[in-house]
């Protein structure tokens, strides 16, 4: 079920895409944007089927192929879908040393899931991915 305040946000997030789309980047098209789209029912899970999805040993893999990757997680403290704590865990597992596990920046906020809908999170994340995209 969706959060009342993602809930509150989705017609403004359809708005916000529609302009964008057709103001910004000319493209014309009536398909309505969905935010959530009904796919659980037609979701296969191939290859997860009755186990915890995990992205780590690709997340490992990719790091030690592409030695230039950096990662920047925000975290929400009150996030249902993706909990900080499943994603600390994560990256403590991965197996990085030294500088490779530098290079993974960790923020967490005083929201949910939607950062964004959560004002002082979305200023320090706004910043902080202001100075993570600045730095490559």
């Amino acid at each position: 079920m969706i959060a009342q305040a993602e809930a509150f946000a989705l017609g403004a997030y359809a708005s916000g895409i529609n302009r964008v789309l057709k103001g910004t980047l000319k493209y014309d098209d009536d398909a309505p944007y969905v935010v959530h789209a009904p796919i659980w029912d037609k979701w296969t899970w191939k290859g997860f089927e009755n186990k915890y999805v995990s992205i780590g040993a690709m997340l490992r893999r990719a790091m030690h192929s592409n030695q230039h990757m950096r990662i920047y997680v925000a975290s929400g403290y009150y996030d249902l879908a993706t909990p900080h704590a499943a994603g600390a865990y994560t990256l403590a597992h991965l197996g990085l040393r030294g500088e490779q596990f530098r290079k993974i920046s960790v923020s967490y906020f005083e929201a949910g899931h939607m950062m964004c809908i959560h004002a002082p999170s979305l200023a320090r994340m706004a910043g902080e991915l202001r100075a993570f995209v600045g730095a490559a």
